[in-house]
């Protein structure tokens, strides 16, 4: 029972933090759902998108942003992904570091991973041991969801709200739709997702979301940190 807890706890966490169009966790959708958040991070300012601001964009051209944003992101080495979902009003917070090419360090209200290869830890009590779930194989299958190419072929209602201002980098703001099915899971997102104008980079997005009718609201900010170094806590 315990682990059939830990596995919905990390499923729902990861679709959350790795539902990004440039990843993802995560995941929200166009469903008018009542939740709401704030979510705040020191040193951290946005300016929100005035929708009349920039002329509208060819919704090709739009989608092509987009996919590059997530094709940039892909071939970071190293990123953080602070996340926080609010469903029914229950909060999860959770945070996902990546280490090129394929280390994860997942921390969420209640458990903390780690993903080596084929290996997956976890603490339990300060201790870390192996872990039977094979948290690699579940990463590897929230992520394909969002590849560019996943991406491109259920993107809908795309649109460029404008320019803008986020912790001082001038980024441009994009909204689109996305309807998908992952493991047995139907999912339904309305998202908004502001990229670097400098290095077309996600750095911050807002997802309304529909998780097998469960509404949801999640916000994703994104940290590109070359320090993460990602090792396996059982050999220390």
């Amino acid at each position: 029972m315990r682990i059939n807890r830990i596995f919905y706890t990390i499923e729902l966490g990861l679709i959350a933090v790795l539902l990004i169009s440039c990843t993802p966790a995560k995941a929200s959708a166009t469903s008018g759902g009542s939740a709401s958040i704030t979510f705040t991070t020191p040193g951290r300012t946005t300016t929100e998108p005035a929708q009349t601001v920039a002329p509208a964009a060819p919704s090709g051209q739009v989608i092509t942003a987009i996919i590059n944003a997530a094709k940039a992101q892909m071939a970071a080495k190293s990123w953080r992904v602070k996340s926080n979902v609010e469903s029914n009003q229950v909060t999860l917070q959770g945070t996902l570091e990546y280490d090129a090419p394929d280390r994860y360090h997942l921390t969420t209200n209640t458990i903390e991973m780690i993903s080596i290869g084929s290996k997956s830890f976890i603490d339990e009590n300060g201790k870390w041991s192996i872990s039977p779930l094979n948290v690699t194989d579940l990463i590897a299958s929230l992520m394909n969801s969002a590849l560019p190419q996943a991406l491109e072929n259920n993107i809908t209602n795309a649109r460029q709200l404008g320019p803008v201002t986020l912790n001082g980098k001038p980024m441009l703001v994009y909204q689109f739709g996305n309807t998908f099915t992952q493991n047995n899971i139907n999912i339904a997102t309305s998202t908004k997702l502001w990229v670097g104008t400098a290095d077309g980079l996600p750095y911050q997005e807002v997802i309304q979301g529909n998780i097998n009718g469960v509404q949801t609201t999640t916000t994703n900010l994104v940290e590109y940190d070359p320090s993460i170094k990602i090792e396996d806590p059982t050999a220390k």
